[in-house]
């Protein structure tokens, strides 16, 4: 349920809500059917034609309080509950194939080719596209503890003249099969592209008590020394 939510749930003045596509009808009573054993409420069910979409509505106030705090307020800021990281490697697989499942793409790969006279075959591969970066960052996180790395992506785009974000993760086709088998202390990354620019004006050395490496989407970043 929670992987559902975390991919296709929203909260709004007290209310939970699911939109799913038309054609899902059976994740649709399945989420019904998990809502009414898990919290006792039976949800209502909206079928939208003009917009090809089902809507999952039900009103709780304590658990939209509670969603909100743990998983982030809309789609932007959401991101995994700090409990997840507690959870055995085979309870983290649910919750991510949940999120696939929703927000998931399977791309199917039928072609096999040949480069220099090697016959190589191609492979089902699941990718994700989420406009969070803190829930997109988390989830690469979550694959990295379990032995799995995936391949990151930025797409830019412009929506009512305003210019917007998504974030790709994109999974090796084993993966299934792979999670939880090895644990992941190191990964090493190639450095495709260094751009130096010129500037000029202040220059802000921000520290942290005793460090000085922040954390990015990218990886983990050195700064100066104390001295600037």
């Amino acid at each position: 349920w929670l992987g559902w939510f975390l991919s296709e749930g929203s909260t709004c003045r007290r209310n939970i809500a699911f939109s799913l596509s038309i054609n899902e009808t059976k994740i649709a009573e399945r989420l019904c059917m998990l809502t009414f054993k898990l919290f006792g409420i039976k949800p209502r069910i909206d079928k939208v034609s003009e917009r090809n979409s089902i809507n999952i509505i039900f009103h709780s106030v304590f658990l939209e309080k509670w969603l909100r705090r743990n998983c982030g307020e809309n789609a932007h800021n959401k991101y995994l509950p700090n409990f997840v990281w507690t959870w055995d490697s085979s309870t983290q697989w649910i919750l991510l194939k949940a999120l696939l499942l929703g927000d998931g793409h399977l791309q199917v790969r039928k072609r096999d080719w040949i480069f220099k006279d090697k016959l190589y075959h191609t492979h089902n591969a699941w990718s994700i596209g989420l406009v969070s970066y803190t829930l997109i960052d988390d989830i690469r996180d979550l694959c990295l503890m379990n032995g799995i790395i995936p391949q990151l992506t930025m797409y830019e785009y412009y929506k009512d003249d305003k210019e917007k974000r998504c974030y790709i993760l994109r999974f090796p086709y084993d993966i299934e099969e792979k999670w939880g088998k090895a644990k992941m202390e190191q990964v090493l990354c190639r450095i495709r592209h260094i751009e130096r620019k010129y500037y000029e004006g202040f220059v802000y050395n921000l520290e942290v008590d005793e460090n000085h490496t922040y954390i990015t989407l990218s990886g983990v970043i050195c700064n100066c020394s104390s001295g600037g």
